[in-house]
């Protein structure tokens, strides 16, 4: 069975918020013997969530109009312990692959994160990772953080060259005790119609379970691997996902790979 890790921030009227957005507030209603409904209120940016680029970027695209495949699929998990902001340097050091689409970064912050207040002291990225990650090809970029760049960022520099660039912001992951390297990303936000934003649930399945793509990506890091190939690693990549992705549909549900294929 795959090793299936939920990577998001439970929402509770507990969870802490960023200053001056809305409360999470959950409210039960209903008769001592059912049934119950209960009332949900909270920002679109309250816990693990996902910018859009509406969110800076005037007539950007609102979440309910980002590609799903941005959200499903190989990603690579980075250990960053250093002291913030992390800049480009401390990315190139961090021995992300090339090909890397999806990219989740585990700073200090999984280790200290509070439950109880908002914290400003909060590890986050240098303005000049975004020309490191746009060089790079990367898509998706998520951080166990309520912001990607620091507090009392003046003007966003970061979210503005990112979402600007169409790249999506994964942020508030709860990343405590997930070992870095390559794994699956499911991460779907909420389909809120004309949202800048939207809380998600995400979660990652280990690498360990798709013998296939690590061997993929171990290949296409190669430093020697001719140019043209490079070129292809994230098409490669996907492939190899793809197959052993329906390798562990097949052996839940008894069938034979290429039953899969055609269910």
């Amino acid at each position: 069975m795959p090793t299936i890790h939920d990577i998001s921030l439970p929402l509770s009227e507990q969870l802490p918020v960023w200053p001056g957005d809305p409360p999470v507030t959950l409210v039960r209603q209903g008769d001592p013997d059912g049934p119950w409904v209960s009332r949900l209120g909270l920002g679109s940016h309250a816990g693990t969530h996902v910018d859009a680029p509406a969110h800076y970027i005037a007539g950007g695209a609102t979440v309910d109009r980002l590609p799903l495949e941005l959200f499903v699929g190989p990603a690579w998990v980075a250990h960053l312990p250093g002291p913030g902001p992390l800049t480009a340097t401390d990315l190139a050091a961090a021995g992300i692959p090339a090909g890397t689409a999806r990219l989740l970064l585990r700073t200090r912050n999984s280790d200290v994160m509070s439950v109880v207040s908002f914290d400003p002291d909060f590890v986050a990225l240098a303005p000049d990772t975004a020309d490191w990650l746009l060089a790079r090809g990367v898509r998706l970029v998520g951080i166990d953080a309520p912001s990607i760049e620091p507090y009392d960022s003046p003007g966003e520099p970061l979210h503005r060259a990112l979402l600007g660039a169409g790249v999506v912001i994964l942020e508030g992951l709860a990343l405590a005790g997930i070992t870095a390297g390559a794994c699956q990303l499911i991460c779907l936000p909420l389909r809120l119609a004309g949202g800048d934003a939207a809380p998600a649930r995400a979660i990652l399945i280990s690498e360990r379970n798709f013998p296939a793509m690590a061997i993929a990506r171990r290949f296409l890091s190669a430093t020697s691997m001719p140019q043209p190939i490079r070129r292809k690693a994230p098409m490669l990549c996907r492939i190899s996902s793809a197959i052993e992705t329906l390798r562990v549909l097949a052996n839940r549900s008894g069938r034979s790979t290429c039953d899969c294929v055609f269910l």
